[in-house]
């Protein structure tokens, strides 16, 4: 009987999931804008994160506005050129660069426009550092808070906040 029941449960829960993502939320209906202009600000985003792994030297012009800000912890750099010196400190440190090895994923992106400002934009997005040794090795997890501005029909990163989660062990993993 109890396991009629839990099967009749997760049928349920089954046609309740699939009916839910077969129809937009509310929020996506009115504020996802037109793919185009999703899909570039995506990719902006994306190829931010490869240029960190791959490129050899850190090129902020064509990701952030030239009054940019990053935001990590109760650090900030303002300025492309800050953010480029930034940028490189990381690169000295192991955390990026192509001599690393590193790899920064990017996941769970959400896009909204400003529909007061058609040329603003945020960006939520999920991250790990991954880093390659004998097997690969998650360094950080966290979320970058964007807020993004189009200028001369590029999006550019205006502000970029960077939280990581904490390390915690997980109780159910001791025994």
């Amino acid at each position: 009987m109890a396991e009629q029941s839990s099967s009749a449960h997760a049928q349920h829960l089954s046609s309740s999931a699939v009916s839910s993502m077969s129809q937009p939320s509310k929020r996506a209906e009115q504020h996802s804008g037109p793919p185009q202009t999703t899909e570039n600000i995506r990719a902006l985003l994306v190829k931010f994160a490869w240029m960190a792994d791959e490129a050899e030297h850190p090129n902020t012009e064509d990701f952030f506005t030239t009054d940019a800000s990053w935001h990590l912890g109760d650090q900030s750099w303002c300025g492309r050129g800050e953010i480029s010196e930034f940028l490189t400190e990381m690169r000295t440190a192991g955390y990026a660069g192509p001599a690393t090895g590193t790899r920064h994923i990017i996941t769970n992106v959400d896009i909204t426009l400003s529909p007061e400002e058609p040329d603003h934009a945020q960006a939520r997005s999920l991250f790990m550092l991954c880093a390659p040794g004998a097997t690969w090795a998650i360094q950080a997890v966290g979320c970058y808070d964007d807020e993004l501005v189009r200028v001369d029909d590029h999006w550019r990163i205006h502000k970029r906040h960077v939280r990581q989660l904490p390390r915690t062990s997980n109780p159910a993993s001791t025994s």
